[in-house]
């Protein structure tokens, strides 16, 4: 994982969570391509661990771990 933040997709999320942490909604204050789901995620992640790049990396990288192995017992079941 690279050390700097990807300005495009991690900014705008990060960016957009801390919109929604500051009462800002979506469609309403700001329009985003993402699904409205990540922003109040991450929102409440930044409320309760503190706004940074670090706690956003470790849920999207429990989101990859658990859509691997949600793939992983899928196939597992059907073959």
């Amino acid at each position: 994982m690279a050390r700097r933040a990807n300005l495009y997709d991690e900014g705008f999320v990060l960016f957009d969570a801390m919109r929604t942490l500051n009462g800002d909604l979506l469609h309403r204050d700001f329009y985003t391509p993402y699904g409205p789901g990540q922003y109040f995620i991450i929102a409440g992640l930044f409320k309760f661990f503190g706004a940074s790049v670090l706690v956003e990396r470790c849920w999207d990288a429990l989101v990859r771990c658990a859509s691997a192995i949600f793939v992983f017992t899928s196939v597992d079941r059907l073959s």
